[in-house]
């Protein structure tokens, strides 16, 4: 549907505006500094201990951003 695409495109241009990149890689680097490796229990405790503000306000915004998302799309 193109309606759904050009809504989807929207989405993620908000989101890369708002947090610089889509990928959880690159918001890693640029909110500590590094990466992490999210499947060794010690890298996540560090990762949680280092950054978890940031992660709960980014998931916070992009549930907001993707309720705007779904109510664009028209409804049959």
């Amino acid at each position: 549907n193109p309606i759904s695409l050009e809504i989807a495109r929207e989405f993620h241009k908000k989101f890369v505006k708002e947090f610089s990149s889509s990928l959880c890689r690159d918001i890693q680097k640029k909110e500590t500094g590094r990466t992490f490796d999210l499947g060794n229990p010690e890298e996540l405790i560090e990762f949680k201990r280092l950054n978890h503000e940031t992660c709960a306000s980014l998931v916070g915004k992009t549930a907001r951003y993707a309720a705007e998302a779904i109510f664009k799309i028209p409804r049959r």
